[in-house]
């Protein structure tokens, strides 16, 4: 549980978005001990703790994100790509269209980052193109969730 305020949780809303990114730097930086490297090199090597997995999944963003880059084409999209689907995925889901240029701020401020820390993406920043990893435990439980929840 974190100590900035949050209770650890964000009910998928988008609280975390407006969290302090200093608060969150700190706190994913610790995080990675919740990561652990497996020996083969192959994709989707990274193996991720429970806790880790659903702070993860536990914003609509983040799924979304995933949701996407798992199902595109080599499993990459770029930074755009990402931000456009957010904002049309958004807009389905609860009638507001949020500005584009606040989804593109937070997905590279705030998702991105922990998605990184976590090694289940790579980020090119320079060419905005964002590769999809994996993890064998983050799609076991992004299946549940969006079996339940329709995400």
């Amino acid at each position: 549980m974190s100590d900035n305020g949050n209770n650890g949780t964000d009910g998928g809303d988008d609280r975390d978005e407006e969290a302090s990114t200093d608060g969150d730097r700190d706190e994913d930086s610790g995080d990675r001990s919740d990561r652990e490297e497996s020996t083969d090199e192959s994709v989707g090597s990274v193996t991720l703790s429970l806790d880790a997995t659903l702070e993860l999944l536990a914003n609509h963003d983040r799924r979304a994100i995933i949701s996407y880059l798992r199902d595109a084409t080599r499993q990459t999209a770029t930074a755009d790509e990402l931000a456009d689907h957010l904002v049309e995925r958004r807009a389905a889901r609860t009638g507001e269209r949020p500005g584009r240029s606040h989804v593109l701020s937070t997905l590279h401020h705030i998702h991105l980052p922990k998605l990184v820390d976590a090694g289940v993406v790579d980020y090119d920043a320079r060419r905005q193109e964002v590769r999809y990893w994996g993890s064998e435990r983050l799609e076991t439980w992004h299946e549940r969730i969006e079996a339940r929840d329709g995400d």
